[in-house]
């Protein structure tokens, strides 16, 4: 397909923000948007200028006579409630440029052991403050919660950052929430992700439910992505004695869901194990890991489950568990329309195929 004309692009991209768009325009934006960079880089100086228009209406409003509004420029006629959605885009364009996800995904179910050593990095904050629980009440108190992901670590940083953390065995860690299970000693951040029912989504079970800071997203290579680090095991104790022979499993299960947005597609969601060794003397090392996927569909009624087994190598310390939501697609262009959750994360821990901890 060819590139359209900016009238056509302002056009139509005027209508998705106006709320009016058919599915055959729809369509074809999203194909404009798919076929061609330079329209891309068009639909973006767009929603930048509804962002700023939408703006500086608002402060001209609070300042100025009604009168003195008559001779304003408006290139476009927004609802009022647009210029949220507007605000949106603006947000996710600072981080649009710097993030790029561009190799490929794996398949559905992949295990592999890598041999790189990763840095250590100091000094990294990987969760807002812990999570308070009145005396008087037995449920949590929600801390606020990040939308974007920008200025955050990445997940391998923080994971090795926790496992750090673990080594130093501080009963009140800087991050996360340290708990035993046993012989199994955990750094928890799932605290800091929880959130009550909200936009249409209500929990699997309980009353509150893990949600996902806003997605990065990458115009250049049409994907957006969130990852979650929810929990760090340190698993010494649990297979301590363990002979050669000896068949360590750790297993997962989790529940996903999305709310409603302009995106036309379900999320990709998933949840990663890795099992790490941690030598003195060197960095945190990834002995293998394995990846479990499922596409959620468009339903906030129904929630989406995923189960992983990861056979934990005799000479592991760590497990590492994360989460992650991605889209692929034009449609990523409008993921941060929807928000993504996880509840219901469940896991058991096995030698030689008798439970010996869990459901942690």
């Amino acid at each position: 397909m060819k590139e359209c004309t900016k009238e056509e692009l302002g056009r139509l991209t005027s209508k998705l923000l106006d709320g009016v768009i058919s599915e055959s325009e729809h369509s074809k934006l999203s194909k404009l948007l798919e076929c061609s960079s330079h329209n891309r880089q068009a639909y973006l100086e767009y929603i930048n200028l509804e962002s700023l228009l939408h703006w500086e209406s608002s402060e001209s409003q609070a300042e100025k006579p009604a009168d003195q509004n008559s001779n304003k420029l408006v290139i476009f006629r927004l609802p009022i409630w647009a210029g949220s959605i507007a605000a949106v885009f603006l947000a996710m364009t600072a981080i649009w440029w710097t993030y790029d996800q561009g190799q490929p995904d794996q398949a559905i179910s992949s295990t592999y052991e890598p041999q790189t050593d990763f840095t250590t990095i100091e000094n990294i904050n990987l969760s807002p403050a812990n999570i308070s629980f009145p005396e008087s009440v037995g449920t949590p108190t929600f801390p606020q919660r990040k939308f974007l992901q920008s200025d955050k670590p990445g997940l391998q940083e923080r994971s090795i950052r926790a496992i750090n953390i673990l080594e130093v065995e501080k009963s009140s860690p800087p991050e996360g929430v340290l708990e035993y299970y046993g012989p199994v000693k955990r750094l928890n951040f799932i605290h800091a992700l929880l959130t009550p029912a909200e936009n249409g989504i209500l929990p699997a079970s309980g009353t509150s439910m893990m949600g996902f800071e806003k997605m990065s997203i990458s115009v250049d290579s049409q994907s957006a992505q969130t990852e979650e680090l929810v929990q760090v095991l340190d698993i010494r104790e649990a297979i301590k004695g363990a002979s050669v022979n000896t068949k360590t499993k750790i297993f997962a299960a989790v529940k996903f869901n999305q709310s409603f947005g302009d995106s036309q597609e379900g999320a990709e969601f998933g949840i990663t194990l890795q099992a790490f060794k941690n030598e003195q003397s060197l960095s945190p090392t990834e002995l293998i890991r394995t990846d479990q996927k499922v596409f959620a569909d468009r339903d906030p009624s129904t929630w989406n489950e995923v189960s992983s087994e990861l056979e934990i190598p005799v000479d592991a310390e760590f497990v590492v568990v994360s989460l992650t939501a991605r889209k692929h697609g034009p449609d990523s262009l409008l993921a941060n329309t929807s928000s993504y959750y996880a509840d219901d994360l469940e896991l058991r821990l096995s030698l030689d195929n008798q439970t010996q901890v869990g459901p942690i």
